[in-house]
């Protein structure tokens, strides 16, 4: 976690973050009412990765919830990261954002449509 912003907070979190190795475990969920599809992220996700997970998903209606499960900040991907960007300082890291794409990607492989 490189993220200064989500670094103090976690250090005084209202609840009790567990961190293992630099890093905390977080939620992503994929659930189906009828057509529509619904992922939750744990921060909220920079637009290139939410299209490809949204173009994943099989639902008629397709949503990703960001924030849900925790609030993680920006989640930038690797390209797009700027080590003195605004978004990367309230955000997690650098490794982020793959890790919740890879996730997301292999929840939506899941869906009963596939």
């Amino acid at each position: 976690m490189t993220g200064e912003s989500v670094a103090q907070f976690l250090e005084n979190a209202p609840q009790p973050v567990h961190k293992r190795n630099g890093r905390i475990k977080a939620e992503i969920n994929m659930v189906r009412i009828g057509d529509a599809e619904f992922l939750t992220s744990p921060g909220e996700l920079l637009p290139d990765i939410g299209f490809q997970i949204r173009q994943a998903m099989s639902g008629q209606l397709r949503a990703i919830v960001s924030l849900a499960n925790g609030e993680l900040g920006y989640l930038v991907p690797d390209f797009d990261f700027r080590e003195d960007g605004y978004e990367e300082r309230t955000g997690p890291g650098r490794e982020a954002a793959e890790i919740v794409r890879q996730t997301a990607l292999e929840l939506t492989a899941t869906s009963p449509d596939r």
